[in-house]
């Protein structure tokens, strides 16, 4: 019998693509909204991209409340956790996302660990990682980063975007410690994500993209950044659930 996996936000463009994955290779998928009038279109996404939906159905559970995620997570096998705030136009206030980002991810942890999951796999970002002013030593050489690299969410120079993610996902990881679940949560942290998106709804990334290709910039300051396609995220995803 089929497994399982719940997949959070499944609207999102990373999400869409996780659940793609998923259903072709035979997994039974629930994906989360924040209404289950917006599922439909989702489910249309999915089979115009040629994908089978016989396997997928919804539950609506929101971040910012405790109601429906019991349900959304039973029976659940895996989860995997990819909703989380990314307003293209950055509050001024650098806390602002951290409640929703943080608590969601408790929740889903608490709910999905309490329903029996086998492993959670929840979407960071390398945002969380490289975000600390550098040493010194490091100005002309670089800086390493490695796993054990965090980003310093009090530094003045962070978005709020890069201090919910880091937040939210140092929580994750004290909660599962704490509850001796560390093994079964797994985090990807992935740089910018382009790639093609499935749907026309396809959140912050690609609407960066297509502002700076229809001018809407008045300049583009020199900047670089590690990019990756959303294809091989959503490959990832699905292997770091079972590996």
């Amino acid at each position: 019998m089929a497994e399982t996996v719940l997949v959070t936000g499944i609207s999102g463009y990373i999400a869409k693509h996780v659940a793609r994955e998923l259903l072709e290779q035979g997994y039974h998928v629930r994906g989360t909204v924040r209404a289950l009038s917006k599922s439909d279109k989702t489910r249309d996404d999915l089979v115009k991209s040629g994908v089978d939906v016989s396997k997928l159905t919804f539950a609506e559970a929101n971040l910012e409340s405790d109601d429906g995620w019991e349900q959304a997570v039973e029976g659940c096998n895996y989860i995997q956790h990819l909703a989380s705030p990314f307003p293209l136009e950055q509050p001024r206030d650098r806390e602002a996302l951290v409640p929703a980002a943080r608590a969601g991810a408790q929740r889903v942890l608490s709910a999905g660990f309490s329903a029996g999951a086998k492993r959670i796999v929840l979407t960071s970002s390398m945002v969380s990682m490289m975000g600390m002013p550098p040493k010194p030593s490091e100005k002309s050489s670089g800086q390493t980063i490695t796993e054990q690299s965090w980003t310093d969410p009090d530094w003045k120079a962070q978005t709020a975007y890069n201090v919910s993610k880091t937040r939210a996902e140092l929580s994750a990881w004290a909660y599962v410690k704490e509850q001796g679940f560390e093994k079964q949560l797994v985090t990807i942290n992935p740089g910018l994500v382009l790639g093609p998106a499935i749907g026309t709804s396809y959140g912050t990334s690609l609407a960066l993209i297509e502002q700076m290709l229809g001018g809407e910039f008045p300049a583009v300051p020199k900047a670089c950044f590690p990019f990756v396609d959303v294809r091989d995220v959503a490959k990832l995803h699905v292997a770091a659930m079972i590996k």
